[in-house]
């Protein structure tokens, strides 16, 4: 847009220019053919003093003329720095944009990796493996659940409508199965209690407790 402008100045100081040597050009022959009668004949009437007048105004009028036939010298230095400027500018910010490229497909990149890693670990579980109480526990004893609702039928068939009878057999026989479970030693002899009292998980407690006593004091 500034080089436009500076054109199209340039434009219009040229035309001025054309019409004001176009004027001088045409005035120059008369007042040259003007200024050599007058010198002729008045040479000798004519004093010093507008003998020099003249003389200077021609010598004056000589040098805007060749003045107005120099042409002023075309800007190409200016027009060459311009440009180069203007290319490095284009090439520093294609770089810039080629960088910025970079940067967002190596973001994208990274985000795509990080989505399979994450991928993989969600279907990649690891089971655990059981530990050796919960594997012979399970050998021996239901769960939990299938226990009380065993335990519970019994207490009602033995005690009926005796329901403190009821809660306290429950209770007894659950803190038995839960005190079972978490034994991991001398399991032979679990498993022999167990045999004997089934789902009467008091008894089975104090079968193995007596057996394990007489056991280690052989």
């Amino acid at each position: 847009m500034e080089n436009n402008k500076q054109i199209s100045s340039m434009k219009n100081l040229w035309n001025k220019s054309n019409w004001s040597k176009l004027l001088i050009i045409l005035l120059f022959p008369f007042f040259l053919v003007f200024a050599i009668v007058s010198y002729i004949i008045e040479s000798e009437k004519m004093s010093g003093s507008k003998k020099s007048i003249i003389i200077t105004c021609l010598i004056i009028f000589m040098i805007l003329i060749s003045s107005m036939n120099e042409k002023p010298e075309p800007r190409v230095q200016d027009n060459n720095n311009f440009e180069n400027e203007f290319r490095a500018c284009e090439k520093q910010r294609d770089d810039i944009l080629k960088q910025k490229d970079l940067c967002l497909e190596s973001k994208e990149t990274v985000t795509e990796v990080n989505k399979e890693v994450v991928e993989e670990k969600q279907e990649i579980t690891i089971q655990p493996q059981p530990t050796e109480s919960e594997t012979k526990e399970n050998n021996i004893f239901i769960s939990r659940e299938e226990a009380l609702a065993i335990v519970k039928e019994k207490a009602g068939q033995d005690w009926d409508t005796d329901y403190s009878m009821v809660k306290y057999e429950i209770d007894k026989q659950m803190e038995a199965y839960d005190w079972l479970v978490k034994q991991v030693d001398h399991l032979d002899i679990m498993r022999k209690a167990k045999q004997a009292w089934d789902t009467d998980y008091s008894m089975v407690k104090y079968e193995y407790e007596k057996q394990v006593e007489a056991y280690k004091s052989l």
